[in-house]
């Protein structure tokens, strides 16, 4: 490293420019050499150091028309005619022209992922809010914004043209989507039996978070460590979870079992087609929908059913399950709707009169489901598929909302394995860029998510770079910051082993995915998937990661965004 620094230093003339030696990767260290690198006059920097100075960084390019919106009070009177400027990113946003930040953004978060795969811009501006010398001349005012590689640009636009862009993005027929009534309550091994492709098709059964969950049990996916050959048996354990999928079909036989709440999703879904809505109206018909949802009754018979089945597929020691949304509107090409739904976990023989309700948890920020009775956590998960970031970014992809259901995905509780060391989520490419090989890996310490993280935390962005006939290497364009009030780290999460295992296992799952579907890589080999940066779509897969050494993959979903 010393010898390049200095043939560099030597060579370099550029008066006044700066000149740093940057590590790229794990692989390669200047521990012993530091001293001498900065006697050259050459600063020895990390690349998170680099990116964390620069004031303006891409996360999704485009350009998008809309109201320009700094720091907006209530982020639920946004709609798709607004770019919002924010402080931080929120937990949940919903469809949006565009969107702004001071803070530098998780590239693996689900708002970022949304922006890539429906295309509209997203921007960090670290210098951006009320007085920033550009933006506060257009504040509330109509633009045009362009996001590109080498900087952005604003223009004064109209409210005619904002609008007319929308209704050229809308100007296309609603999708009614697929619904098996026959379809019946499965366990995740019994779901594809003669073909892990079978798993790829069955959103009209059990959604697609379940149908991912059925893949990935699948013996040439990941398969059960029982399983001789599997990548679970070679691990020596099973790398995705056992469970239940719930049909579909029972949400609208729910649905059906209540008259008064049939008629009151009639009466909003045809105004929500038509466009009739103010944000506002959407809003509190909304709200009164999913009150309506929990004040409901679920058909005789049908909680006590969904908790023997979990209970009788589950281990012995689990106490809990985790009730997961998996929408025919989720997890569906084109249509990932990550982020969209919501999951309560639900204790076994919990018994309680106590109407079902929300409460809001200030420690983590987040509304939980109260009690956790079967009956009540059931329609909680059915409730959220009228959250109003659910039901906009429906209206945007026009996935007509009268044939939209819920499935559930059920698994137990992932606490109750072991103590959870970390949270990742891997996508089977290098996001925002081109020309580099390799996957994108978010990792955060702890329980602490990426897909959602809270404000003031960041989780640790890393290349996990390879190619033929050389190790995999690991460069960290961003350290993780778990917990508001700590330091930003200066190490990885996970170590360099533990980085190649995970590695491991999504190649694997990706190169199963190309095997079974024949539309993802379509007319090449599959042994190249891994390496093709120009592969049409690639996998968004989520992990935990466990102090006892094991990962758990907890969903796989294919993603569109680049």
């Amino acid at each position: 490293m010393l010898t390049a620094v200095q043939q560099v230093a030597q060579t370099f003339d550029i008066a006044d420019a700066r000149l740093a030696f940057v590590a790229t990767g794990q692989q390669q260290t200047t521990e012993t050499v530091d001293a001498a690198i900065e006697a050259l006059g050459v600063e020895n920097l990390r690349l998170d150091e680099v990116l964390g100075e620069l004031d303006y960084l891409p996360m999704q390019l485009g350009e998008a028309w809309g109201l320009l919106r700094i720091f907006p009070e209530d982020q639920n009177l946004l709609s798709a005619l607004d770019i919002p400027v924010f402080d931080e990113l929120p937990l949940d946003l919903t469809v949006v022209a565009a969107t702004m930040t001071r803070a530098v953004q998780d590239a693996s978060s689900h708002i970022n992922l949304k922006s890539k795969e429906r295309g509209t811009p997203n921007m960090v501006l670290r210098s951006g809010g009320p007085d920033h010398e550009l933006l506060s001349l257009f504040a509330d005012q109509p633009i045009h914004l362009t996001v590109a590689a080498d900087g952005f640009h604003i223009e004064l636009s109209t409210d005619a043209i904002v609008r007319e862009k929308l209704a050229e993005k809308l100007d296309k027929p609603w999708r009614s989507l697929a619904v098996d009534a026959d379809a019946l309550m499965t366990s995740y091994d019994a779901m594809c039996p003669d073909s892990e492709a079978e798993c790829l098709g069955v959103a009209d059964k059990w959604g697609g978070k379940a149908g991912g969950l059925g893949f990935l049990r699948s013996r040439d996916v990941l398969g059960r460590a029982d399983q001789a050959g599997s990548v679970s048996a070679r691990l020596g354990y099973d790398v995705s979870p056992p469970g239940i999928a719930v049909p579909v079909q029972r949400y609208f036989d729910f649905v059906a079992h209540n008259p008064e709440l049939n008629e009151q999703l009639d009466t909003f879904i045809a105004a929500e087609k038509e466009g009739a809505l103010s944000v506002a109206e959407r809003v509190a018909q909304l709200d009164a929908i999913r009150d309506a949802i929990l004040g409901a009754e679920l058909p005789e018979g049908f909680a006590a059913e969904v908790e023997a089945t979990i209970l009788a597929a589950l281990p012995d020691t689990a106490k809990s399950a985790k009730i997961r949304s998996s929408a025919n509107a989720e997890d569906i090409p084109g249509f990932d709707g990550a982020g969209l739904y919501d999951s309560f976990r639900a204790k076994f023989n919990e018994d309680s009169v106590e109407p079902c309700h929300y409460e809001f948890d200030e420690d983590d920020g987040s509304f939980k489901l109260r009690p956790r009775t079967f009956d009540c956590v059931i329609k909680g998960v059915y409730a959220s598929l009228w959250n109003k970031r659910a039901v906009e970014e429906r209206s945007f992809a026009r996935l007509d909302h009268e044939s939209a259901g819920m499935g559930l995905a059920i698994v137990q509780r992932y606490k109750e394995k072991d103590k959870i060391a970390a949270n990742s989520v891997a996508i089977t490419r290098v996001l925002n860029s081109s020309g580099v090989f390799g996957y994108t890996f978010g990792n955060q310490e702890g329980n602490n998510v990426v897909t959602n993280p809270a404000p003031s935390t960041q989780s640790e962005n890393v290349i996990a770079g390879f190619i033929p006939g050389a190790p995999a290497s690991f460069t960290v364009t961003r350290f993780a910051k778990p917990e508001a009030d700590v330091p930003v780290f200066t190490e990885t999460v996970m170590t360099q082993a533990e980085m190649l295992e995970m590695l491991d296992i999504t190649q694997s799952v990706e190169m199963a995915y190309c095997r079974a579907n024949p539309n993802y890589y379509p007319g090449r080999p599959c042994g190249a998937v891994t390496l093709d940066i120009d592969k049409p779509t690639s996998l968004d897969m989520e992990f935990k990661f466990y102090e006892n050494g094991e990962f758990l993959c907890k969903q796989v979903r294919e993603f569109s965004g680049r």
